[in-house]
């Protein structure tokens, strides 16, 4: 686990981003810090990709779903059924739409 400001009321979740580990923590008055392992396996490789603060009302966000094309964007799962970028040069958020649940398809060969 990266090491993090720990407080009574956090969620997390563990999911991938771009082929790399990432877990987001959630305080439900502070924020969401989004963390990424490099190096798969190596404790010291956790890097903070981005904190956002407490946003418009909301505890936080609940997991980081894919980059975009150019990668200057992240799209993420906020609390209440929204999906929103984050803009990784100026941090700012954007709502794009209200959905149920968010996720990212990874093409193969296997039949459903």
């Amino acid at each position: 686990m990266p090491c993090f400001d720990s407080t009574d009321n956090v969620h997390m979740f563990l999911g991938l981003l771009d082929g790399s580990l990432c877990l987001s923590v959630s305080a439900f008055n502070i924020g969401t810090s989004f963390w990424v392992m490099k190096e798969y396996g190596a404790a010291g490789s956790w890097t903070k990709l981005f904190s956002i603060p407490k946003f418009y009302g909301y505890a936080g966000m609940d997991r980081p779903i894919s980059y975009s094309m150019s990668l200057k964007e992240v799209f993420v799962h906020l609390s209440f059924s929204l999906v929103a970028t984050v803009d990784l040069d100026t941090m700012e958020i954007s709502i794009v739409k209200q959905c149920g649940n968010a996720h990212v398809c990874v093409q193969n060969l296997l039949m459903l």
